[in-house]
């Protein structure tokens, strides 16, 4: 896949075309199913899932893929409130996803610590609480299916996860990075420091992969 191919697909996520998405990304999925496009590359996040950059562009803005197995693979304490330093476009490729938001109201007292976000390096990532907290409400939950298109801005507190036990795949455009220091919000009584590794998966997984994703159809709603 050269920068051509996903430049294209950029451009298919900020005209929100679902249809464009899915067709575009056969020679993708061929290219992990039937080659090593995902080895030494595809990692554990802390959050559970699977992650892989695909490509970046001069701006920072990326495509990613994510990946859902049936295996419970989070690392504890769970943190998973939070936002990002980009806007989030997903397209649900296979199976289906919940995705929570929340809002910040002050009838309420203090319900989670402010932790801040740094990427060390490629494979950890610290949390470190900060003297301020906030209120939270969750505000609204919504599921996504497969062939669905959706968006969390950067100003928006959510948390997600796929929704049942389906094998569930994500393709994510990040838009218009800025400060790549996003807030998570933990534990009033948490610890000040936490601290994330972010494995190399498995060939064994990958082949669990390999074996469960689908080539591209045009069976749309």
């Amino acid at each position: 896949m050269d920068k051509e191919y996903f430049e294209k697909l950029r451009d298919y996520f900020k005209c929100k075309i679902p249809r464009k998405i899915e067709d575009h990304l056969r020679p993708l999925i061929k290219e992990i199913k039937n080659n090593n496009l995902l080895e030494n590359k595809l990692r554990f996040h802390p959050l559970g899932f699977l992650y892989i950059k695909l490509f970046e562009f001069q701006n920072g803005e990326t495509i990613r893929m994510h990946f859902w197995l049936e295996e419970n693979n989070i690392q504890k304490p769970l943190m998973d409130i939070h936002n990002h330093f980009y806007h989030v476009n997903s397209y649900v490729y296979q199976g289906k996803l919940i995705n929570k938001l929340y809002e910040r109201v002050s009838e309420v007292s203090n319900t989670h610590a402010i932790y801040s976000g740094i990427y060390k390096n490629i494979s950890e990532r610290i949390l470190i609480k900060t003297n301020d907290f906030d209120n939270l409400i969750l505000s609204e939950e919504e599921h996504i299916y497969a062939k669905e298109l959706y968006r969390i801005d950067k100003s928006q507190i959510h948390s997600g996860d796929k929704l049942g036990k389906d094998f569930t795949v994500s393709i994510v455009f990040t838009e218009n990075p800025g400060n790549p220091n996003p807030l998570v919000f933990g534990p009033i009584k948490g610890e000040n420091k936490y601290s994330y590794e972010s494995e190399i998966v498995s060939k064994n997984l990958i082949e669990i992969i390999k074996k469960n994703i689908t080539m591209p159809n045009t069976d749309y709603k």
